[in-house]
């Protein structure tokens, strides 16, 4: 499965590299690549403000439009959270890495995202920073009762033998 926003643009070799990846290591759930942002014409002054900034620069794609992932892995650990407007992904790949999923990511930015005066982090930016607490918390919640289920389970073991 492939995703691309309607604002931004893949590189023409996206899917044929992911899908070579693929092909050369069957065990592989999920490939990501590099995104890179650009500034529309209008955020000129924006775009120089961030020029050395990291976010001008080429990062780790752990985003919708940078991923190809096999179907079974959907099945295996959900869809995004619909109920999630802006941390949506960052919970499905929170799930994916908790369930083992084999990850690959290309090195090179074959995602570029347009940034412009209506992207959603932009415009509800208040919002996106409470819903990424609450998801901190939750993953945080969901990882401690794993622990405790383990914990719990290990020392019912220990007390049987």
């Amino acid at each position: 499965m492939a995703f691309l926003a309607a604002d931004d643009l893949w590189h023409p070799e996206k899917l044929s590299r992911q899908i070579s990846r693929f092909q050369t290591r069957p065990d592989l759930d999920l490939c990501v690549t590099y995104v890179k942002n650009f500034w529309i014409p209008e955020l000129k002054e924006e775009a120089e403000r961030f020029r050395d900034h990291r976010i001008s620069q080429p990062l780790p794609g752990y985003v919708p439009q940078t991923l190809l992932a096999r179907r079974a892995l959907f099945e295996t650990v959900g869809h995004f959270n619909i109920a999630l407007r802006h941390a949506d992904s960052t919970d499905w790949f929170l799930r994916v890495i908790e369930h083992g999923a084999v990850i690959d990511i290309l090195p090179d930015a074959l995602v570029y995202r347009r940034i412009h005066q209506s992207n959603l982090s932009r415009r509800m930016a208040s919002a996106s920073r409470q819903e990424y607490v609450e998801l901190v918390k939750t993953t945080l919640d969901r990882r401690r009762r794993h622990m405790a289920a383990c914990l719990e389970s290990s020392l019912s073991v220990k007390k049987d033998n």
